[in-house]
């Protein structure tokens, strides 16, 4: 059995929201549309038990009104990952941003971004799959 996480069926059986979800030895969280701005705004925020997830952990935007937007991740509170995407343009879907990564087991994640030009709010989804290893 896995530990931490929430299980998945009932009414929402996709998990959209903050928190991880396993199947099997898959984890995955699903930010659904959330508005950032100014101030780092969280998609996904959990902490995870006893496995280690090696995770793709995938950005969209679908306008940003022409502001930068800088997508960061925090393991434990610590930044270790953050990268701006330049000027996009409010007609144009942003998709692509990606990175790969180990999480430790008992770790805190926090996945989301921030607008770098301004205060505007602008919508942005996060996704994380895994596969889980004991």
């Amino acid at each position: 059995m896995l530990s931490g996480g929430n299980p998945t069926g009932g009414a929402n059986p996709a998990g959209t929201g903050s928190s991880i979800n396993y199947v099997g030895n898959h984890a995955y969280a699903y930010s659904g549309t959330f508005n950032y701005n100014n101030n780092f705004t969280a998609g996904v925020d959990f902490t995870t038990g006893n496995e280690y997830i090696k995770a793709r952990i995938f950005w969209s935007f679908s306008e940003s009104g022409s502001d930068n937007v800088e997508m960061q991740v925090f393991t434990n509170e610590e930044k270790i990952f953050a990268s701006e995407a330049l000027n996009l343009v409010s007609t144009e879907p942003y998709a692509g941003t990606y990175l790969d990564i180990i999480i430790p087991p008992q770790t805190r994640i926090k996945v989301g971004c921030l607008n770098a030009t301004n205060a505007n709010s602008h919508p942005a989804n996060v996704t994380l799959t895994g596969r889980v290893y004991n």
